[in-house]
């Protein structure tokens, strides 16, 4: 692994000032950023810091390399999120690798429906698979845009917001409050990054597809658990279940919905 800081200086404002001699002056404001960044040598460059910090280190990182080395921005898919809560929620199921879910207590979905609006979020929840809300946007084809709750990865808790477009945010509790240095916090947060890319590329670019996406009974599952609380759906999951079934390759069998 190949680590660096990166320090640069922001000068902002044109403001007079009068010197030690007496002398009208203008001076600037002189601030200090600072990011890092780790090098996953060859797979992975980690930028840390705050969004605001993260897109100018992004810049100088792709002008110091020019064109020797090809840098792309990594993105997950919203049906890799998908397939964590089935992975996650269904029993019998299992994640490959050294990473397991928890419990998943907050997320956020997006698309274009009038009685959602484009956006909804839900927060501190005991079970993302079992919030009414949630349900109702994933059975309308909303796609999710972010998932936080508790991940294990190689026996340490960690509690870790990540998003689709590929911010991944380390939060501190779990091990990461209880580590006794800074140098071990940082240790365990890139185990874990480098473990979840690592996931999503093998979910994105070798599973099968009967394995990348959720059966189709998956969402008829997460009716029943609506049902469950009382809920009643009226809307048509049609181009839901098509559009499943096209991803999956197969052609859903009536058996396998009671509450769609």
């Amino acid at each position: 692994m190949i680590d660096r800081r990166y320090i640069w200086e922001k000068y902002a404002g044109d403001y007079e000032f009068v010197d030690e001699e007496g002398d009208q002056t203008n001076a600037w404001v002189r601030s200090t950023e600072e990011a890092y960044v780790y090098w996953m040598y060859p797979n992975f460059i980690l930028i840390q810091g705050s969004q605001g910090k993260v897109d100018p280190t992004e810049r100088r990182i792709r002008s110091a390399m020019g064109d020797h080395v090809d840098v792309d921005n990594l993105e997950f898919d919203p049906d890799f999120f998908l397939w964590l809560l089935y992975r996650h929620s269904k029993p019998g199921e299992y994640i490959p690798g050294p990473i397991s879910v928890e419990d998943l207590s907050s997320s956020e979905v997006y698309g274009d429906l009038e009685q959602f609006g484009h956006r909804g979020r839900i927060e501190d929840s005991s079970n993302i698979a079992e919030s009414l809300p949630i349900i109702a946007a994933l059975l309308q084809e909303m796609q999710f845009r972010m998932l936080e709750g508790f991940f294990a990865v190689n026996g340490s808790s960690l509690k870790v917001q990540i998003r689709t477009e590929g911010r991944i945010h380390v939060k501190v509790a779990g091990a990461i409050k209880d580590a006794e240095t800074k140098l071990k916090r940082v240790l365990l947060a890139l185990r874990f990054v480098s473990e979840f890319v690592s996931l999503y590329q093998e979910w994105r670019d070798d599973m099968d597809r009967m394995d990348k996406y959720p059966p189709l009974s998956f969402f008829d599952d997460l009716a029943e658990t609506a049902a469950r609380n009382n809920a009643e759906f009226s809307f048509d999951v049609d181009d839901l279940i098509n559009e499943y079934e096209e991803k999956r390759g197969v052609t859903a069998d009536p058996t396998d919905f009671n509450y769609l």
